[in-house]
């Protein structure tokens, strides 16, 4: 059945929902009740050790499946087949959600589950779908099955017409859960598939009116899922076609920028795919020049610019925004110093300009609260570019000679403490609509913590005033009014005061191992600090000893701790003091535990070790990235885990690892 569109006889309607002709909806419905209790008796229902009523009392129970658990299994089963055998549509509201548990429920009773498959993506239901075919599913399953379903996607997806709406129009199903679901699969897909599905995608795209509609976020959303999955191969395959194409959406074109592949610095680039760049860069509508500022930036990435490298400075820095900077509507400041630029620029003046100037986006206003989506970009902005250019930044080296004055200090703290009184209302909300509350909350913990940086850097700078010190403690005092909490600040009021930390470093490793999520991130941000200090031999801090040990533990932690930890070890794990040798072989060696404890067959994958192995490789890459910046030889404990890499079964990790050769 063909599903919503379809239309049925009388007999099989809601009309008459009891007295029809052949009674099937009725059935129908008790099956569906029988199946959900069925469900939810067998959710209780395991084998194994339980507590008793009484203290240090356990119940243990052996044996078969219990006659609920058997339910759990038959009833669903006959629940599908009733319903596939007299094909009833698998799209009435009031089954879907029992049909697709009762699908998930039976999955093992079948050697090929690609009819269960087929029948949870007839529910045409994105909630549905987007539960069941999770990334774990699809890596862990058996890859026939995948391209079995895939091929008949790829077939049902050519017999739609031009005309056809995006997420109304079936055919069985929508062209908008074909996407959905190919696109899902393409972590696993040969390239040429990969290929044929991104051109399908963007072909779509060209059909939709407006950029901003939902189809248009639905078919982004898509093909950012692709990006994972697009090697060095796929990437040369397209390159072309990304530069001289007109048709090629913005917001498909910059999900390039981010793709984990790397291209030999071996391609041709023609003269009429530099004048075209040059002509879009040279455009006053602002996505046309942004779309060939994305360009620029792939062809830098892959080729050299050659006779066209002062042509391409000339048209990036001919439009320039009220601080100086190249005009843009979506890209960051410090991407400039990698790309051509004239003689004259001096990015010590820009930058200085751009961190005396801070322009946070305010929320709240004469008492209102407004839903800013780019609130915290402007932010992250900032930061980020006061982390590169200070003592903060990782790079081994200052690229811009600043001399730090207490008046700069005094003048941004004073403006962060100005922008966080504004936006205190948003922490007293009666009601946390969108997550208002804690969005906002978690903005002031990231500016109390850059606060806790620019007082840092000051100090490192010797202008740290009493003046400045006020402005702190003002910054400090506002947050503690509002329940806020910032360890950074904590630590650097101690360091300042030369006080000892050595307790404080003590309980900071604890957090480190049972901390929450967003506590462990604020345990990354104070290390952070103390990295620089003890680089800097700030009064004999010394962090980078309890870092390791960190990084050394955890081989000891479940799948869930590892994975938390390991993503937040990854904006730490480049810090010089790091790479140096006493700690090297550890930490390679920790690298090598950490991978061996993990199941990278994937024959029975979850979520949690998808993210973990992705992390780790992420890690691991960073640490290696760091070695060869500084001529240091790869040992060859660390060849033999990029090996292992190199072959991973997950795409994302496979092709992080493409331009290495061990």
């Amino acid at each position: 059945m063909s599903g919503m569109s379809e239309s049925f006889d009388d007999s099989f309607s809601d009309k008459e929902y009891y007295s029809n002709d052949y009674n099937v909806r009725n059935i129908y419905n008790q099956i569906k009740n029988d199946v959900s209790n069925s469900l939810l008796l067998a959710y209780n229902e395991s084998r194994g050790e339980k507590p008793g009523f009484n203290p240090g009392t356990y119940k243990v129970s052996y044996g078969t499946a219990t006659k609920k658990e058997q339910d759990a299994v038959s009833k669903p089963l006959k629940y599908v087949m009733f319903q596939d055998l007299l094909c009833l549509p698998n799209t009435f509201s009031d089954h879907k959600e029992i049909l697709a548990l009762a699908l998930k429920g039976i999955i093992p009773t079948s050697s090929n589950p690609t009819w269960k498959w087929s029948s949870i993506i007839r529910t045409n239901d994105m909630k549905i779908i987007n539960a069941f075919f999770t990334r774990e599913l699809i890596v862990s399953s058996d890859v026939e099955w995948i391209e079995t379903i895939s091929d008949q996607l790829f077939k049902l997806v050519d017999k739609f017409n031009y005309e056809d709406s995006f997420n109304r129009r079936n055919r069985i199903i929508t062209q908008e859960t074909i996407y959905d679901i190919l696109s899902r699969f393409s972590i696993v897909m040969e390239d040429d598939k990969v290929i044929n599905l991104s051109e399908k995608i963007i072909e779509q795209r060209k059909l939709l009116d407006d950029i901003d509609d939902i189809d248009s976020r639905r078919l982004t959303e898509f093909f950012r899922r692709i990006r994972f999955s697009m090697s060095s191969d796929i990437l040369s395959h397209y390159l072309h076609e990304l530069l001289s194409s007109d048709s090629i959406p913005f917001h498909f074109l910059i999900e390039f920028l981010d793709i984990d592949a790397y291209i030999d610095h071996h391609i041709e680039i023609s003269d009429g795919v530099f004048n075209k760049v040059v002509e879009e860069i040279e455009s006053s509508d602002g996505v046309t020049r942004d779309k060939g500022i994305t360009k620029v930036i792939l062809i830098n990435s892959v080729a050299t610019l050659g006779k066209y490298k002062s042509k391409i400075a000339e048209t990036l820095w001919g439009q320039r925004n009220d601080l100086g900077f190249p005009k843009t509507s979506n890209f960051y400041v410090w991407i400039w110093n990698n790309l051509p630029y004239p003689d004259n620029v001096d990015f010590g003046n820009l930058y200085m300009n751009f961190l005396e100037n801070p322009r946070f986006i305010r929320s709240v206003k004469e008492g209102s609260i407004s839903g800013i989506a780019t609130i915290d970009i402007r932010i992250d902005e900032y930061i980020e570019c006061f982390r590169r250019i200070s003592d903060f930044s990782k790079n081994g080296k200052v690229l811009y000679e600043f001399s730090w004055t207490s008046d700069f200090f005094i003048k941004i703290i004073n403006y962060i403490y100005e922008y966080l009184d504004n936006e205190k209302k948003l922490l007293t909300l009666k009601y946390d609509f969108f997550g208002t509350e804690k969005k906002g909350r978690k903005r002031f913990v990231r500016l109390g913590d850059f606060v806790a940086m620019l007082a840092a850097q000051a100090y490192l700078s010797e202008v740290y005033t009493e003046d400045v010190v006020v402005e702190v403690e003002n910054v400090k005092n506002l947050l503690q009014d509002n329940n806020v909490t910032s360890s950074s600040l904590d630590i650097i009021e101690k360091v300042t005061k030369v006080e000892s930390i050595e307790a404080d470093i003590d309980n900071l490793m604890n957090r480190a191992v049972i901390g929450e999520r967003d506590e462990l991130g604020q345990v990354m941000n104070v290390i952070n600090l103390l990295l620089v200090f003890e680089k800097k031999s700030v009064k004999n801090i010394k962090i980078s000893n309890h870092l390791t040990e960190l990084i050394n533990s955890l081989k000891y932690f479940d799948l869930s701790r590892s994975s938390m930890v390991i993503s937040k070890l990854i904006f730490v794990i480049d810090h010089p003091l790091l790479i140096q040798e006493h700690y090297r072989s550890g930490i390679i060696k920790a690298f090598r535990q950490s991978i061996d404890k993990l199941d990278l067959s994937f024959n029975e994958s979850n979520r949690e070790l998808i993210d973990t192995i992705y992390s780790l490789s992420i890690l691991i890459r960073k640490y290696y990235d760091k070695l060869i910046q500084n001529g240091i030889s790869i040992p060859k404990d660390l060849d033999s885990i990029i090996e292992e890499l190199r072959y991973s079964k997950l795409k994302e990790v496979r092709y992080m690892w493409e331009d290495i050769k061990v």
